[in-house]
């Protein structure tokens, strides 16, 4: 079936069509993966199957933008659980306290808040689906990640599945599945993801899907903050401006006409006016009263409740302003004799102000204290990949079949030594409802793979 990943939408239903055979052993909920190589595919879940060649994947993850008609199908790996709790963090060092300004006294400091609390623990990864083994001759001490590995032992996965290949828990390597068959039927070649110790030889080595990492643990929280050292005091405040001179008065309106009396004869022009005399310098501003103590902060809870602060001194009194002496006016011009009745004449200009006193200087801002360093983060706790598990299933055969009349499944036997009524009471089921039907319930979180399955039997 030909697929277009850059029209795939996660979250979407869609239809696989073709499949080489039907009748598989799909059932609704699996996981699979549908890949065309390690940077292509769909990871999903099984909608729908009927057990035709037609199967329906809701759609989880989308990799690659690829489009080809010929694609692998397959099982996916289960993912391992969290791995275990990281350390907690160390508390933080209380910050020095700044110096005081110069005039205000420092307020007192608040009281350390208590240490953050300890990540949650993750739990361990879960182990692998072992499948088969290989007498390969295998040197863990030479191979480093991105090595390619070629193995005459196959495994039923489809190209980019994660699979792993143990001698113990001790000495493994994890790759992802480039070529399946590459030097002929039941082989498959991988690029190494990680190697774990340096065993060497013929094994035999375990193979199988690979169980994923634990999840770290949370980090541990930071150390609280140090007290904040007390502000310094205000300096005075800086000079004022200049100001500027006055603009010239506009000339006065015409005068109304006077009664019966007859009409005046026209004033002569005002004199101009002096100039005023400059202004006295300003009085000293009085001094600052010195600011009140800091409340004490609270203590922390997952972050302490900082303490009120305290109130603000009240400020000190400004000083008395200078008042100086205006300049002396300037003499008013003579009088123009009176006539018959002309218009007022022009208003002079006034004179240019007198500049101001300059203010205090601005004084120095206390330096504020450092804050104290926080605390270093809790180590990431690293889930450890489980041991390979075995489950060894034998059937009775008749003529080619199960032998249905009888006692279909012979034996089961774990991979620590149970029988089938221990593993039936942890959660496993076994039953043959057909002579070519095997059917096994597996326990929740878990998913199964069987191999060496005679060909007449079919697994559900």
């Amino acid at each position: 079936m030909a697929i277009n990943l850059s029209s795939v939408v996660v979250g979407s239903t869609i239809a696989i069509t073709n499949l080489a055979a039907s009748g598989l052993a799909f059932t609704v909920g699996q996981d699979i993966v549908i890949a065309y190589d390690p940077t292509n595919y769909i990871e999903g879940r099984v909608a729908s199957y009927a057990g035709g060649t037609t199967i329906n994947v809701h759609v989880e993850v989308v990799g690659g933008t690829a489009s080809q008609s010929s694609w692998s199908i397959n099982l996916s790996g289960n993912a391992g659980v969290d791995g275990t709790s990281g350390t907690s963090g160390s508390s933080g060092t209380s910050g020095s306290s700044g110096s005081s300004g110069t005039s205000g006294s420092s307020g007192s400091s608040g009281s350390s808040g208590t240490s953050g609390s300890s990540g949650s623990s993750g739990s361990s990864g879960t182990s692998p689906v072992v499948t088969n083994t290989t007498t390969d001759n295998i040197n863990l001490g030479t191979l480093t990640v991105g090595t390619t590995v070629t193995l005459s032992a196959g495994l039923d996965v489809a190209v980019g599945t994660i699979i792993i290949v143990s001698y113990n828990t001790s000495n493994y390597l994890l790759g992802q599945v480039t070529v399946l068959n590459p030097v002929g039927p039941n082989s498959i070649r991988f690029v190494t993801t990680k190697v774990v110790g340096t065993q060497s030889g013929n094994g035999p080595w375990n193979m199988g899907i690979a169980g994923q990492d634990g999840t770290s643990g949370t980090s541990g929280s930071s150390g609280t903050s140090g007290a904040t050292g007390a502000a310094g005091t205000s300096g005075s405040s800086g000079t004022s401006g200049t100001d500027g001179s006055s603009g010239t008065s506009g000339s006065s309106g015409t005068s109304g006409t006077n009664g019966s009396s007859g009409t005046s004869g026209s004033s002569g022009s005002d004199g101009s006016s002096g100039s005023s005399g400059s202004s006295g310098s300003s009085g000293v501003s009085g001094s600052s009263g010195s600011s009140g103590t800091s409340g004490s902060s609270g203590t922390s809870g997952s972050s302490g409740i900082s303490g009120t602060d305290g109130s603000s001194g009240t400020s000190g009194s400004s000083g008395t302003s200078g008042n100086g002496t205006s300049g002396s006016s300037g003499t008013s011009g003579a009088d123009g004799t009176s006539g018959s009745s002309g218009t007022s004449g022009a208003t002079g200009a006034s004179g240019s102000s007198g500049t101001s006193g300059s203010s205090g200087t601005s004084g120095d801002t206390g330096a504020s204290g450092s804050s104290g360093t926080s605390g270093s983060s809790g180590t990431s706790g690293t889930g450890t990949t489980g041991a390979p598990a075995m489950y060894q299933i034998v059937l009775n055969m008749l003529a080619g079949a199960i032998d249905t009349g009888g006692t279909p499944i012979a034996s089961v036997l774990g991979p620590n030594g149970e029988n089938k009524a221990t593993l039936e009471g942890q959660g496993w089921s076994f039953s043959c409802p057909t002579a070519s039907q095997l059917t096994v319930g597996r326990k929740t979180g878990l998913r199964i793979q069987l191999m060496n399955l005679a060909s007449p039997v079919e697994l559900a």
